[in-house]
């Protein structure tokens, strides 16, 4: 054997010894958790199981065809890992109440696996914030405090689509309890939580369109979806323009003295005051239609300050 060869055999014996040092750092992280259920339920049986049967023929074949008994080893080794991780699958170790055999295990921990098969092919062709447009089209649906069924029906469409239950009957506890003012405002507030997660302009252009095709589904759109929606088109148009969009508007809230100064500064603690028309001015906030811009204004009017709506032109 020369020097090559035995530097060659000495890798491999080192090689294996790495992989029997990975074995157990691997089990070992597992071993205080194996009896949990979440972890249980984490393995793959059926790619343990995989794991096993594509191993075999490699065990035959090194043992009684090669007499390759450094790679005999190595294999030997990973399948071990298998088998533990396989046990753990199965739930072995985890606690049910009552007594439940192995292969009673092994046939609910597969039912399981089937149950979810789909979770990651659903994840990855599921849009950005699937969770969150499901939200927003739901809170649209109920705007105008009439879930028509077919509009029912076209949220339901997303949902089985994406494999996400929907709850409408949370919506029409949500409308019992909001004024139509705080619904309008709090699907906005939505409608930047989606567009914070910074969705490709292909994406945010089509769930545009998906809006509108909501609100046309009971063939009647009724003042209220008008209203947001004007504010919710204005806000993804100005995303996907990148800011290069129509005219804004901004709420200005204007102090007369110094006890509406300090209320003012309560309402925006993180808006720094302007120096213009000849004072200092708070600008509480930018909307994309005139309507909902007033609206916002009209709440701070009703806290007895002075507040208008300037139009600002890109």
């Amino acid at each position: 054997m020369n020097l090559f060869e035995q530097l060659i055999n000495l890798l491999v014996v080192g090689a294996i010894g790495l992989t029997v040092v990975k074995t157990y750092l691997t089990a070992n992280k597992v071993w205080s958790r194996k009896h949990k259920k979440d972890v249980s339920e984490s393995v793959s049986v059926s790619a343990q199981l995989i794991g096993i049967v594509t191993s075999l023929p490699f065990l035959i074949k090194y043992s009684l065809i090669d007499s390759d008994f450094m790679s005999l080893a190595n294999m030997s080794i990973k399948l071990t890992l298998t088998l533990f991780f396989l046990m753990i699958g199965i739930g072995l170790w985890v606690r049910v109440e009552g007594r439940e055999g192995l292969w009673s295990k092994v046939k609910r921990s597969l039912k399981l696996e089937k149950e979810e098969s789909m979770d990651l092919i659903n994840a990855l062709v599921r849009p950005a914030g699937a969770r969150t447009i499901l939200d927003i089209l739901r809170r649209l649906a109920m705007i105008d405090r009439d879930l028509d069924e077919r509009e029912m029906a076209f949220i339901q469409a997303f949902a089985d689509r994406w494999n996400i239950n929907i709850d409408f009957r949370k919506a029409f506890e949500s409308a019992d309890e909001q004024t139509t003012d705080q619904m309008h405002i709090d699907l906005r507030e939505k409608v930047s939580e989606y567009l914070a997660i910074s969705p490709d302009t292909t994406q945010a252009s089509q769930f545009l369109d998906i809006l509108n095709s909501l609100v046309s589904a009971d063939q009647n759109i009724s003042g209220e979806e008008q209203f947001i929606l004007d504010e919710i088109k204005g806000m993804i148009e100005n995303y996907i323009s990148e800011g290069e969009s129509k005219a804004v508007y901004s709420v200005i809230v204007v102090p007369q003295d110094r006890e509406e100064r300090a209320s003012i500064r309560a309402l925006l603690p993180d808006v720094n005051s302007r120096a213009e028309w000849g004072g200092n001015v708070y600008y509480a906030g930018v909307y994309h239609s005139r309507p909902f811009a007033e609206m916002i204004s009209e709440k701070y009017q009703g806290l007895n300050l002075f507040s208008t709506v300037k139009t600002v032109t890109g």
